[in-house]
């Protein structure tokens, strides 16, 4: 049986359903902040066209600002998992100002908000399989991550971990009750309080119920992510070599020296620029045509890594799936008994179906393997970084 999957790419929601192409699915709520946002701007255009003289009589040209055009773009979807009924997906929204959590009923395609917030930033979700209650990673303004629970009943939200750590990708054990497994990484900070180094992701399990913490993997040369345990009580985990920061040679700051006179010139004219595009909408720099904002598309962020996407497509042979991460990015199966089984390396996510069944992706396509260890492709894509099993 072919199941229906959710896949995240670069911050859109899509859908592929058994005999269909992959299709988005559009947030109504994240569609009704840009077109705010754009009524908003258009009210507001006397503004812009009076900024000179406000700027020489010494006031303030930009006013009360609320989502700005650059904003209205990082609308995105940040975390989905399944819901808690069959065809249903509980999934995240972010826009830097407001976030919130939805559902999405697949047959009516119908969206209905939960909760949302001010600088609400949600990933990870995992609904429980029997209480109403999600579980999720929540972004703290220090740099920080916490697991945080909430009754999806009363919208109370709890936080459940704390510290100076990377708490993130929570997932409910089976069985009953109110156990969780997580990845943690601890931060390390340099005398200013400024981040320095990040440790190596261990496998943690919290039993609410009993409100005991306990570490079922951990290895200082190895990460080890995205923890599932499935109904047999197999232990499933991504793990891939840990890298922490490493210190400059000689040749790399001889090199910032030298190149230090020619940085300090692009900012100049990076300032200049941005004023010049304030008081006149024209650049001063056009070589190069369009500049984009932000990140570079071809690249993503994968658990404080970046990943040349490009690089990889490069390298990759005419006509087969990419895979964005190194082969030793592996899927890993532990069983209860003791034992381990690889079952794909090059992995980004994956998830696990109710039949025993598992479906990963490596980036740009995604794959199913069933009970017996056949596996097929599922669709393509782009960028994918997230995979959920809906149904």
């Amino acid at each position: 049986m072919t199941p229906t999957v959710a896949y995240l790419a670069s911050g859109k929601l899509y859908l592929k359903q058994d005999g269909r192409a992959a299709e988005p699915i559009e947030s109504a709520y994240g569609q009704e902040l840009i077109e705010d946002a754009a009524r908003r701007r258009e009210k507001n255009e006397w503004k812009t066209r009076s900024q000179t003289g406000q700027l020489m009589s010494g006031g303030a040209p930009w006013g009360d600002r609320n989502l700005s055009e650059a904003e209205t773009r990082r609308i995105h979807i940040s975390g989905v998992t399944r819901g808690g009924r069959p065809g249903e997906l509980l999934y995240a929204l972010d826009t830097d100002q407001v976030g919130g959590l939805f559902t999405y009923d697949v047959a009516q395609r119908q969206e209905r908000r939960l909760y949302h917030n001010h600088r609400f930033r949600a990933r990870h979700l995992s609904w429980h399989p029997e209480l109403p209650l999600a579980t999720f990673s929540l972004q703290q303004e220090d740099g920080t991550a916490a697991i945080a629970v909430m009754n999806l009943e009363t919208n109370d939200l709890q936080l459940v971990t704390e510290g100076d750590s990377l708490d993130e990708s929570p997932s409910w054990a089976p069985g009953g009750g109110s156990r969780l497994v997580f990845q943690s990484a601890g931060l390390a900070r340099n005398a200013q309080g400024a981040l320095a180094g990040v440790g190596a992701y261990v496998v943690q399990q919290l039993d609410l119920d009993r409100e005991d913490l306990s570490t079922l993997l951990e290895d200082e040369k190895r990460d080890f992510l995205l923890p599932r345990i499935a109904a047999d009580g197999s232990l499933f985990f991504l793990r891939r070599p840990y890298q922490g920061l490493a210190r400059p040679s000689g040749l790399h700051i001889l090199r910032d020296v030298v190149l230090f006179p020619v940085g300090l010139l692009w900012a100049v004219l990076g300032f200049l620029n941005f004023f010049s595009m304030m008081f006149s909408g024209k650049p001063l720099m056009t070589a190069g045509g369009v500049r984009r904002e932000g990140p570079n598309p071809r690249h993503m962020l994968l658990w404080g890594k970046l990943v040349d996407a490009e690089r990889a497509e490069r390298r990759a042979r005419k006509g087969e799936p990419v895979a964005l991460v190194p082969e030793d990015w592996e899927l890993v199966r532990q069983r209860p008994e003791g034992g381990e089984e690889v079952i794909s390396g090059g992995v980004v996510s994956y998830d696990l179906g109710a039949d025993g069944s598992v479906v990963y992706t490596n980036g740009t396509a995604v794959f199913h393997r069933d009970g017996g260890g056949q596996k097929r492709q599922l669709c393509v894509g782009k960028l994918i970084e997230h995979v959920v099993v809906t149904g």
